[in-house]
Parts: C-alpha cells; structure tokens; sequence
C-alpha cells in the first residue's frame, strides 16, 4: 500500500529517526493520508522490535490496511472521532486475532502511535514507548510541543 501524495499544506509533515536500527534487530513502518476535505491527516506509525519475521510485519500491515480502509470511507459529513474509535476497536480485534493465532509475539516488541488530526483537533491511540512530537501553532504564531513519550505504557502507574 502506497500513500497517497498531497499538494496540500499539511500539519504532520514528516517522521525523522534519530536511530536507524539494524535492519535484523527492528521493523520500521509510517504511512499517512489526507484527511476528509483535505482538513487534516491520519497517520501511522509502527517499530517492531527483534528480528522481522512475517507475523511481526503484519502487525504493521494490519494497522496501515485499517487506516488506509479508514481513508477511504470517511468523508466531511461523518463524525471523525466516532469513526476513529470504531477504527481502534477493529485494529484491537484484528491484532488479537493475529497474536493468538500465530506463534508467540511479545507486545513488549510492539510500539505505534496512529491517529487522525482533523480540522482543529487531534486524536492519538497507541501502544509502547514510541516517541512522537506535535507541533501547534497558537494565534501568537509560537508553537506549543506536544511529547508522547511512554504515555501509551500499559505497564506505567
């Protein structure tokens, strides 16, 4: 799946990683699309930890096949936020079903943040110690940074 490439100016512009793992130790995968009404942007992103294997990578796949779905079928007319839960609830599902059904992946190797930042909202899910930063600009034309750094932890108090 290839994302689609907009003209538009867009808020989550770019990913950049500071440290590139070795290729045999870590799996790496972001993919973004434009928003309804060209408003906004969903994106994604998932580091696998350990060596790749294809039951590891298709837990990117089914994030990015879910987001692209996502993409696809919203437009202006549907509540984004709503349609955004029904999205989780379904990678949840998809993504139990994949680690109960193939051999053992601890979620421990599993970090992702995916989201969708509509009109003048964001809305952010995600799993592990990713780091991610927002950027927002206020009406004094600063900007605000926004750190997700180990808030999706299940394991933190």
């Amino acid at each position: 799946m290839e994302p689609r490439i907009s003209k538009e100016v867009v808020i989550v512009k770019k990913a950049t990683f500071t440290s590139i793992p070795d290729e045999t130790k870590a799996f790496i995968s972001g993919i973004t699309f434009p928003a309804p009404g060209k408003q906004g942007t969903i994106f994604g992103l998932t580091r696998i930890l350990g060596k790749p294997n294809p039951e590891k990578i298709h837990l990117s796949e089914i994030i990015n096949e879910h987001l692209e779905r996502f993409h696809q079928t919203v437009d202006e007319h549907i509540n984004i936020p709503r349609r955004f839960e029904h999205v989780l609830q379904a990678i949840n599902e998809d993504i139990e079903k994949h680690i109960s059904s193939s051999k053992k992946i601890p979620l421990s190797d599993f970090h992702a943040v995916i989201g969708v930042r509509y009109k003048k909202q964001i809305f952010v899910s995600g799993i592990g110690t990713l780091h991610a930063l927002f950027l927002h600009k206020t009406a004094k034309q600063r900007y605000v940074i926004y750190e997700l750094n180990k808030q999706f932890d299940h394991t933190e108090s």
